[in-house]
């Protein structure tokens, strides 16, 4: 997105309604997005959509800031569910790695992984007893693949 097109659409309208997500503006009130970000395409999408909202919650005013928080936290929390899992496949996939590399660089065969894997697992169940999220953390190390 260029600069010079943002600086437009926050004269245009409150930065606050609006997200950027992949080259299209998603509207965190309706969850709907506008492919082409022109300035005519959004303003008439507040005007069909959005007809009471600049008159419910007026610009720059407490009501509105108070209106948009949970507003931006709801697409966060959209999008974040998206990509938090492949977050997590991702680090258990770099440490797959990174076991691999030790136990080839040590001249153990990779089904020694097996090992490390259970004894991993041992070690987080007697270590992380009193956390609240142990269960995550022993679903993280099940996602390990170290056996061929």
């Amino acid at each position: 997105m260029k600069s010079e097109q943002r600086e437009e659409w926050e004269k245009a309208m409150s930065s606050e309604i609006e997200t950027m997500h992949n080259g299209s503006m998603a509207f965190r009130k309706t969850t709907r997005s506008v492919s082409i970000t022109k300035k005519s395409n959004i303003e008439r999408h507040f005007k069909t959509v959005h007809t009471n909202f600049d008159s419910d919650y007026p610009m720059n005013s407490e009501i509105r800031r108070k209106k948009i928080i949970p507003l931006k936290s709801s697409i966060t929390n959209q999008q974040s569910f998206f990509t938090k899992p492949l977050q997590q496949h991702k680090a258990a996939r770099i440490a797959s790695y990174k076991i691999s590399h030790l136990l080839a660089k040590n001249k153990k065969p990779f089904t020694d992984g097996e090992l490390v894997k259970e004894a991993t697992l041992e070690a987080v169940d007697s270590l992380f007893e009193e956390f609240k999220n142990k269960k995550e953390i022993v679903s993280a190390i099940n996602t390990l693949q170290l056996s061929a």
